[in-house]
């Protein structure tokens, strides 16, 4: 039986660079009000880092609105 190593996989599309920035683009929706597009955002964060939380955190505040 031949099986992958799925954790490799999901290792190269982490991109913490551009979950900054996906964040950063988050808070500027949240301050505008535009609270379902800074959860979009936060999610594309949360995408290129799984591990990263201010991004769950700023969701979570999103989320609350």
């Amino acid at each position: 039986m031949n099986q992958t190593n799925n954790t490799n996989v999901r290792n190269s599309n982490i991109n913490p660079l551009l979950a900054i920035s996906y964040l950063k683009q988050g808070f500027q929706y949240y301050q505008n009000g535009e609270y379902q597009s800074a959860i979009a955002a936060y999610n594309l964060a949360l995408a290129n880092d799984p591990s990263y939380a201010a991004a769950y955190l700023a969701r979570s505040m999103a989320l609350s609105n």
